[in-house]
C-alpha cells in the first residue's frame, strides 16, 4: 500500500498489474463443459488490491497493451484554456481590489484619527473595574478600579488603583496622578460618568448645558479639583466610547499584556507591579499608534524648545 496521496507506480508495479489483468479462469455449465472465459481480477478488484484509483488502473492497462510500463509524469494542461486563463486574472483582480480597499481603509483611518501636536493639551481619564485577587477576600463595597490617564500627544501614561468609584475617590486617585505626571495638562477629557461628571445647568445664550461653579452650589469633588488646578474639563458624547478611544485601547493593552499575565499575591503586589509595569509602557515599549516609538521618546523628541 502506497503511503503518499499521489504515489508514482513504478515500472515493475505496473507490469505486475497488467498480469493480473491478463489471468482468466473457465466458466462451465452444469454438464462440465466449458463455455466462456472470466477475468481473476476485474480493474475494481485491481483497484483495491493495489491501493489506488480505478481511473489509474484504465490508464495502466491501455499503455500496457502497447508494451508501454514505464512510469508516468503527469501534465497538468489545464493552464493552457482560455478558461483557466480567465479564471486566474478574475482572482488576481479581486486580490487587488480586496488590498486596495484595506489600503484605502486604512488611510480613512488615519485622516480621521485625530492627534493633538503638544504635550498636556489633551489628556484621557478612565476606569477600569479589576478582578479580585485570587484567596483575597473582597470586601463588599469596596471594589477596586484602575483609573487612568493618558496624554493624547505623548501617549505618556499614569496608573492608579483605588477602592471604589465615587467622585471623592475619583478625585484623589486622579490628583495623585496629577502630582506624579511630569506634563501639565490644559485639558482632560472623560466619559459622563457620575465620577466624572457634577450636575450641569443650561446655558440659555448657547443652548448648552456647562458644569455649575463652586459658587453656584456645585460640590462635585473631580470637578472642584480640576478648576482649582486651572484644568478644563471635556465630555465624551453620549454613547460614543470611541471618542475616548486611546484610553479604551490602553485599558484593552494593559489588560492582555499585564492584568492577566501576572499572578498577584495581594494587593500590595499588585500596585508594586503596575508602578513597574508604568515605567515599561512609558520607557521601554513601542508604540504603534507614534511610529513605534516609546512615550518617552516621543516626548524627548517634542521639547519644549519647539513650541516657544
Amino acid at each position: 500500500m502506497y503511503s503518499s496521496n499521489n504515489p508514482k507506480i513504478s515500472q515493475h508495479t505496473r507490469t505486475q498489474i497488467y498480469q493480473f489483468y491478463l489471468q482468466t479462469e473457465p466458466v462451465v455449465n452444469k454438464k462440465g463443459k466449458i463455455i466462456r472465459y472470466k477475468k481473476v481480477y476485474t480493474q475494481a478488484k485491481l483497484a483495491i488490491l493495489f491501493a489506488v484509483s480505478r481511473t489509474t488502473i484504465s490508464k495502466i492497462i491501455h499503455y500496457a497493451r502497447d508494451g508501454d510500463f514505464t512510469v508516468k509524469t503527469p501534465v497538468n494542461k489545464r493552464y493552457k484554456t482560455f478558461q483557466y486563463f480567465s479564471l486566474r486574472v478574475d482572482r488576481l483582480v479581486a486580490k487587488m481590489n480586496k488590498k486596495a480597499e484595506r489600503k484605502e481603509k486604512r488611510e480613512q483611518i488615519q485622516k480621521t484619527r485625530y492627534e493633538h501636536k503638544k504635550p498636556g493639551d489633551l489628556g484621557h481619564i478612565d476606569l477600569k473595574l479589576l478582578s479580585p485577587i485570587l484567596g483575597q477576600k473582597v470586601i463588599k463595597g469596596q471594589k477596586e478600579y484602575l483609573l487612568t490617564l493618558v496624554d493624547d500627544c505623548t501617549r505618556i501614561s499614569y496608573f492608579t488603583i483605588i477602592q471604589g468609584k465615587n467622585q471623592y475617590q475619583t478625585a484623589n486617585g486622579l490628583k495623585s496622578l496629577l502630582d506624579r505626571s511630569t506634563i501639565k495638562f490644559t485639558t482632560i477629557l472623560s466619559d459622563n460618568g457620575k465620577e466624572f461628571k457634577g450636575v450641569q445647568k443650561l446655558n440659555f445664550q448657547t443652548g448648552k448645558y456647562s458644569p455649575k461653579t463652586e459658587l453656584e452650589g456645585q460640590k462635585h469633588a473631580l470637578e472642584l479639583l480640576l478648576q482649582n488646578q486651572g484644568i478644563k474639563h471635556r465630555y465624551t458624547k453620549v454613547r460614543r466610547p470611541q471618542t475616548n478611544g486611546k484610553v479604551e485601547r490602553l485599558n484593552r493593552t494593559i489588560s492582555n499584556e499585564f492584568l492577566t499575565q501576572v499572578q498577584f499575591q495581594d494587593r500590595l503586589h499588585r500596585v508594586a507591579e503596575l508602578r513597574l509595569w508604568e515605567y515599561h509602557y512609558n520607557q521601554s515599549r513601542q508604540h504603534q499608534g507614534i511610529n513605534n516609538l516609546t512615550p518617552y521618546q516621543k516626548l524627548i523628541n517634542l521639547s519644549t524648545l519647539k513650541f516657544i
